[in-house]
């Protein structure tokens, strides 16, 4: 966008996406690795996960609800609705994810999202 690019342009060709597309093939690498590389990163992939990536948060005494999700929402809405809801009102306003929910990769007109996605809500 700095050379002229507009928007458009960009969600058909996007320069950036190529340019990093090496990192990004490469990062299994640093998926649960036990060192302390500040490239690692914890993910739930069926192997052990290091320590140091696994959060554990109180949930309260009584009724609660816990919702979980992946990257591919930006957070962790009440509900899917919700989630569905924001991820399109992003989508619509920042497409090419470079604002507030910055992202390797922007929205490809005619997808559903501009990355996989999972939603899980359950109560306990």
């Amino acid at each position: 966008m700095l050379n002229g690019a507009s928007v458009d342009e960009l969600l058909r060709d996007d320069p950036g996406r190529k340019l990093i597309r090496p990192i990004v093939e490469g990062q299994h690498a640093f998926r649960n690795l036990a060192s302390s590389s500040p490239l690692a990163f914890g993910a739930i992939d069926g192997h052990e996960v290091p320590e140091r990536f696994i959060e554990c948060c109180p949930v309260p005494d009584g009724p609660a609800e816990v919702v979980l999700v992946t990257d591919g929402y930006f957070t962790p809405a009440p509900s899917l609705a919700a989630a569905e809801r924001q991820l399109r009102e992003v989508l619509a306003t920042d497409p090419l994810l470079i604002g507030e929910f910055a992202s390797t990769k922007g929205w490809v007109p005619g997808s559903d999202s501009y990355d996989d996605r999972a939603y899980v809500r359950f109560a306990a």
